[in-house]
């Protein structure tokens, strides 16, 4: 189990596989779904939400990090790295992707959506980006 990402290799790859991508899908699953990091979550979250209750969408990172469900993209103009949909998660191959940015870079897709209010609205983005640095600094 990968519970420190600073600890995972930082050299980019000389190319992607889809066993790389594979193996950077589970380690990003496990690190997400412990209960520990759960319950983390929910702690941390609560205190950016003002009270209101809230859940996991606890579906929501086994869909996104099936490998089956990453697609890529070639972007030139503004180069972000990633975006999530909330169904697919879409990397930038133009990137140097190292194991570390990749499995940081799929936990912050992942954990877009995943926590929402009891009345099933999602937070506002600004405030996930707030929650994810609060859990680990090196998501955003």
């Amino acid at each position: 189990m990968v519970s420190d990402i600073s600890q995972l290799d930082d050299v980019p790859f000389m190319y992607m596989t889809r066993h790389i991508l594979e193996d950077a899908c589970d380690i990003a699953l496990e690190w997400i779904t412990t209960v520990s990091r759960k319950t983390e979550l929910l702690k941390i979250a609560k205190k950016h939400v003002r009270g209101r209750k809230i859940v996991l969408d606890t579906c929501l990172p086994h869909n996104l990090l099936d490998s089956k469900n990453i697609t890529w993209c070639n972007n030139l103009v503004d180069f972000h790295w990633a975006e999530t949909d909330g169904i697919t998660i879409e990397l930038n191959r133009l990137k140097p992707w190292s194991r570390k940015e990749l499995v940081a870079t799929l936990i912050h897709e992942a954990l877009h959506g995943y926590v929402i209010t009891i009345d099933g609205h999602c937070i506002p983005e600004e405030k996930e980006h707030k929650i994810m640095c609060e859990l680990y600094h090196g998501l955003v």
